[in-house]
């Protein structure tokens, strides 16, 4: 039974013993647990790129007396099934490696679960060892041993359904951009033919099997073209003819409940699927162009959403820095950045670890884009009919003040009139959040002066401004060395003398990635914590330069110095770096 092992050392002494981490990293370590007890240790160090995932397995298996397994040529075995059930593999995130006897070897990356292999073991009726392995590649294989035994929305090739789609759905021509005359029946009825409505679940079963967020179905001028965009890229995935694309239009339309017939305004939908036990929604927008109707399919849910500051993408001591910001009992955090760079994210997590029993968050957010337990969530809406039935931010802010909130989260300052509210409402006992839209952490000032708050009313409510972007990781299954030239090394803003001969990666592409050769992202970020001397910069109307040059003494790293720690610690790729230098 795993309880025979006992711990001789702790982890952070083990590493320290192999000079694998220095007592400093150990303090530092400790203090961000101290912050998020969810968070271990050894993951810290890992996130921070100062330990790999295989340093800390192996230590792990050396604390706890038994092996490490490499998973490299593991194939879990189908009659183990009817050893360990599917339940308990995915509960207590195992595999069983072998049956020997009366004794049981399971695989895990957490040494700590004894209650877990205790429960295995009861309900087995045999006595329980374990070997530890790699958390990610252990992941990874548990999922894809899962999937193997559940049902898909549509288990066939895409071009082969694209060639029943052509033999089954009949030609219409589409240089008309009215549907006037159309049978409203016959498109319908077409609509919701096998072929068509298998071509739609199999094109939103594989965008969730890549890891899109977002598929784009674009009108041109000799075909339809399907793309998906997966950490950031656009990438082709199909042509469809335009005879066959009404149907698959309307399909879709049906889905979001909207207007089959309407071709020449805006339409915005959507609709949910549950898959795998998982409810995924899909946020559609679709709008008239010259060769047609685009549509755009947001995918919200498809990858899970980790709502832990630390599983972000946070270097520690920016972490630090932002929990400075969010854990003080009142005040303004604002997090800005570009559409699709993990605000929401952000924000979510952040209320997610002030989400206590003795808390009260309220948010106004346009969409609600999770559903979040504990915590009251309202949706902004827009009665153009009636305009005064509408719900903006203003109006929800006003009546959410009256609800006695500890916290406000507002999905996006637009407007003076929110703003005012926000900082009136963070300057008298609240801690409110919310997004905005500027470049940098300093860029955020010049907005809010543009949209005509006075500099000593934000200066006085601001925590701590946070910018970010995503950045690509590098696939661990093809990652490989590669050299730069002169130039990739000028365009990133690297020293050339001191980065010449530095050993940079990216991944050459394979079946894991699907060919890109990087697989997620991870968030970067910019964390501007207000101290005494950067408000009265503020309220002295100080150049933006100057704001920024005292914030960096006071310890803010920029987007690219938090970009160029990910690249040179292997974890991504110098092109990100060299977007970043240009932007």
């Amino acid at each position: 039974m795993a309880s025979e092992f006992i711990q001789k050392k702790r982890i952070g002494e083990i590493l320290i013993s192999k000079g694998l981490i220095t007592p400093q990293q150990l303090e530092s370590a400790l203090a961000i647990q101290r912050e998020d007890r969810s968070k271990r240790v050894g993951e810290i160090w890992v996130e921070a790129g100062i330990i790999t995932e295989e340093v800390l397995s192996r230590a792990l298996a050396f604390q706890y007396g038994v092996s490490y397994f490499d998973l490299a040529n593991f194939v879990p075995r189908e009659d183990m099934r009817d050893v360990v059930s599917d339940d308990l593999v995915n509960l207590h995130q195992v595999l069983p490696v072998k049956l020997d006897g009366n004794v049981l070897t399971l695989v895990t990356h957490d040494p700590t679960n004894i209650a877990g292999f205790q429960t295995i073991a009861r309900i087995t009726g045999f006595h329980v060892k374990f070997v530890v392995a790699q958390k990610s590649a252990l992941q990874k294989l548990i999922a894809k041993y899962l999937a193997s035994t559940e049902e898909t929305l549509a288990d066939v090739d895409i071009d082969e359904v694209l060639d029943q789609v052509n033999l089954e759905v009949a030609s219409r021509e589409d240089d008309d951009d009215r549907m006037d005359g159309v049978d409203l029946d016959s498109l319908r009825k077409e609509s919701n033919q096998g072929a068509i409505v298998q071509f739609v679940n199999k094109l939103l079963l594989q965008a969730i099997q890549e890891r899109t967020t977002d598929i784009h179905i674009e009108s041109t001028l000799k075909d339809v073209l399907m793309r998906y965009r997966i950490d950031g890229l656009l990438y082709d995935r199909a042509h469809v003819d335009r005879k066959n694309y009404n149907a698959i239009l309307s399909r879709i339309k049906i889905l979001c409940d909207v207007d089959i017939t309407e071709r020449t305004i805006p339409q915005d939908g959507g609709f949910k699927v549950k898959l795998k036990g998982k409810n995924i929604d899909f946020r559609v927008s679709i709008l008239p162009s010259i060769y047609g109707q685009n549509v755009v399919i947001r995918i919200l849910g498809a990858s899970g959403l980790e709502l832990k500051l630390s599983e972000l993408g946070f270097e520690p001591n920016d972490l630090i820095r932002f929990q400075k910001g969010i854990f003080r009992p009142y005040g303004w955090v604002l997090v800005t950045g570009p559409t699709g760079s993990g605000k929401t994210t952000t924000l979510y997590s952040s209320l997610s670890t002030l989400n206590k029993r003795d808390t009260k968050i309220i948010t106004v957010e346009d969409p609600v884009e999770y559903k979040l337990a504990g915590i009251h969530q309202t949706q902004v809406r827009i009665n153009k009919s009636d305009p005064e039935r509408s719900l903006t931010f203003a109006k929800a802010l006003r009546s959410i003040l009256r609800q006695d909130p500890d916290v406000i989260m507002i999905g996006e300052i637009r407007d003076y009139e929110t703003a005012e509210i926000a900082i009136q409402a963070s300057l008298t006992g609240h801690l409110v959040f919310a997004t905005i839209h500027a470049n940098t952490s300093v860029d955020t000032i010049g907005r809010l002066q543009n949209i005509g708050i006075d500099n000593y009313l934000f200066a006085a409510a601001l925590n701590v401004i946070v910018a970010q972007r995503l950045v690509r990781r590098i696939c661990p299954d093809c990652k490989e060395r590669v050299s730069v030239t002169r130039e990739d090394l000028i365009a990133s803003g690297l020293d050339i003398d001191q980065y010449m001969d530095y050993p940079f990666y990216k991944g050459r592409g394979c079946d894991a990635c699907n060919k890109t050769g990087v697989r997620g992202r991870e968030a970067i970020f910019e964390v501007m914590l207000m101290s005494d001397e950067l408000r009265q910069m503020i309220i002295d109307n100080a150049s933006l330069i100057a704001v920024r040059e005292q914030a960096l003494k006071e310890g803010m790293r920029s987007l690219h110095d938090s970009c160029k720690t990910k690249v040179l610690a292997g974890s991504s790729p110098l092109e990100d770096l060299i977007r970043m230098y240009h932007e």
